[in-house]
């Protein structure tokens, strides 16, 4: 019976090791293994470099192609880019500017009419007081407001949108109705005072010939000489 106890307890001796590693794989796994696998899900490739910033924020717009492509981008900032790369084309971007009045967003609308503002009398002279003065009835304050800032800054060149500026006096919105008053003022007052006529130049002498001295002027020629005291003798 002794020994018979003493051969079991040799073998569970001999088979404890291959218990142990049999309870402990269902557990954790090989060691090093958890710790490599995280690595990877961390570490996909060109994961980081992927990374795009924030919409607006790093972007430039240059140029008539690219602006017009943001116009119509989810972000406000992105948009208000694209307006700006219109602006800067001067003549070239007035058209465009003109189509960007009809956008549908109103924050576009808004910031065309004050590009065209600043553009002046470019903006003039390629039609942007009749779609300025379109632009009067949008729907949204902001729009109607800009556009008539643009239309007071022109001067008398907007004496036509005189009419609507005065049914704004009115507007549901504060902004649009001082943007208006203000307009007025303006327009009112260049058409009180109008610019002053330019005096026409006076005709300037010949230039010598030959190095000679030019003519006698004919007038001071005709003038009487001045008369000069008899001294008494």
């Amino acid at each position: 019976m002794r020994m018979f106890l003493a051969l079991l307890t040799v073998i569970m001796m001999l088979a404890a090791p291959f218990l142990g590693c049999s309870s402990q794989r269902p557990d954790s796994g090989s060691p090093g293994e958890q710790p490599a696998a995280q690595d990877q899900e961390q570490q996909a490739p060109g994961e980081e470099s992927r990374e795009v910033p924030p919409a607006g924020e790093t972007r430039e717009v240059v140029g008539r192609e690219d602006g017009i492509a943001v116009l119509n981008d989810e972000d406000n900032v992105m948009r208000w880019k694209g307006v700006r790369a219109l602006v800067a084309l001067g003549a070239d971007g007035v058209p465009d500017l003109l189509a960007a009045l009809d956008n549908d967003y109103e924050d576009v609308r808004a910031a065309a009419a004050v590009g065209l503002s600043e553009l002046g009398d470019v903006a003039v002279a390629n039609g942007a007081i009749p779609a300025l003065i379109s632009a009067l009835d949008d729907g949204h304050g902001a729009v109607r407001a800009q556009a008539a800032v643009a239309l007071g800054n022109f001067g008398a060149a907007a004496a036509a949108a005189v009419p609507t500026l005065e049914s704004m006096v009115n507007d549901e919105d504060e902004l649009a109705r001082n943007s208006a008053k203000e307009a007025l003022v303006k327009l009112k007052g260049a058409a009180d005072n109008p610019p002053a006529a330019a005096e026409p130049a006076q005709d300037a002498a010949p230039p010598p010939v030959d190095g000679q001295a030019p003519p006698p002027d004919p007038a001071a020629a005709q003038e009487p000489a001045p008369e000069t005291e008899e001294q008494p003798q």
